[in-house]
């Protein structure tokens, strides 16, 4: 594969890397290694991935370390993100007011993944009403979404987290036990 790829002079992007699994991290890790041993010139691979320790995107070692470059991005600016607006609703024909794109920017705090989930939950609310318009209430309503969508997300984790075998096997009732507890 890898000589194919260096033959055709592919770039190979790997996206959302920080939601892969143990397995594809390493099956990740030991390709990357073949690849370091190629020694390629045309075939480039860029891993794209948000993590505050981009180590933890792969599994560290010294034949692949030297290939890794971390380029860290900062947030959106206000007029990035107003940009994003400004340019993205007109192409759908759908009218953003000002006062709710400066809403959508704030929300998103900088980030491109929470400007994106935003703008497209509220444009999709848009078309369902038959509206070419976005409104203050899509934007709330698309904010409830993305809360409810993270804390769902949440709970899954922390379930998996307690809900363990052997020893611990009794975690979650023990914590469901003692939050239903009326005594402090």
């Amino acid at each position: 594969i890898i000589d194919i790829c260096e033959e055709k002079a592919i770039l190979l992007v790997v996206d959302e890397l920080h939601r892969a699994s143990q397995t594809l991290t390493h099956d990740l890790s030991a390709f990357l290694k073949a690849y370091a041993n190629r020694n390629c010139k045309k075939f480039r691979i860029a891993l794209l991935g948000t993590e505050n320790e981009a180590s933890r995107l792969v599994i560290s070692d010294p034949g692949t370390d030297r290939l890794l470059e971390e380029v860290p991005l900062p947030p959106l600016s206000t007029a990035e993100a107003e940009e994003v607006i400004s340019t993205g609703f007109p192409r759908l024909s759908i009218v953003i007011p000002n006062e709710v794109r400066d809403d959508l920017v704030r929300y998103s705090v900088g980030s491109p993944f929470v400007l994106q989930f935003l703008c497209l939950e509220a444009a999709e609310a848009s078309d369902r009403e038959a509206r070419r318009a976005v409104t203050a209430t899509d934007v709330e309503d698309a904010l409830k979404t993305y809360g409810r969508r993270k804390a769902q997300r949440l709970i899954r984790e922390y379930r998996a987290a307690i809900e363990t075998t052997g020893e611990k096997r009794y975690r979650k009732q023990i914590l469901v036990a003692m939050a239903n507890s009326e005594d402090e």
